[in-house]
């Protein structure tokens, strides 16, 4: 397993708000997990050959730099057309708006789901969006669906795992491990 940053190093205000989740402090203090984090690789070193699956972490980062990064587009386009996994978290699938399989969006006729516009809304955060990501994932041919606000919501079709929310983090993770098992 290995960890890629994008465009920015790794943002030191990122645990405060989860400072006292116990699956956070687990993180935190897990000497293997921190190893990854403090040698975090950039996209030029990976070869998609020597990867099973790819993760699109949540938080709204993704909207920012993961949404318009060719490289790691192309990066998860390949695992996917070797067979790989391909999942996403809350604001993860805006990295998947760049990706294309033979030419399409990766999220083209699939069944998917995301952060969605009304989350986005209630958190009063619509406005500081580049783009509503439930509306680009919809434009792109994505047979979108969304629970209510904050609960679990986890779709999955082929080799494409999607999460609507943090709440969906597990589901995430376990269908993830399904598929590759």
């Amino acid at each position: 397993m290995d960890l890629v940053l994008s465009l920015v190093g790794l943002d030191p205000e990122s645990v405060i708000d989860y400072q006292d989740d116990p699956i956070s402090q687990w993180f935190l203090e897990n000497n293997e997990a921190q190893a990854l984090v403090n040698n975090t690789k950039p996209p030029s070193e990976i070869d998609a050959s020597d990867y099973a699956a790819v993760l699109y972490p949540g938080g709204h980062g993704p909207m920012f730099d993961l949404a318009i990064n060719i490289e790691i587009a192309a990066i998860t386009s390949q695992i996917y057309l070797n067979g790989g996994v391909v999942g996403s978290l809350c604001h993860g699938p805006a990295g998947l708006v760049p990706v294309l399989v033979n030419g399409e969006p990766i999220v083209k006729g699939c069944k998917i789901t995301s952060f969605s516009n009304a989350e986005e809304d209630a958190l009063d955060l619509s406005s500081h969006m580049p783009f509503m990501l439930e509306s680009k994932l919809k434009e792109q041919g994505g047979d979108f669906s969304a629970a209510d606000l904050w609960e679990k919501h986890v779709v999955v079709d082929k080799r494409l795992v999607t999460g609507q929310n943090p709440n969906s983090a597990a589901g995430v993770a376990e269908a993830m491990v399904d598929l590759l098992s």
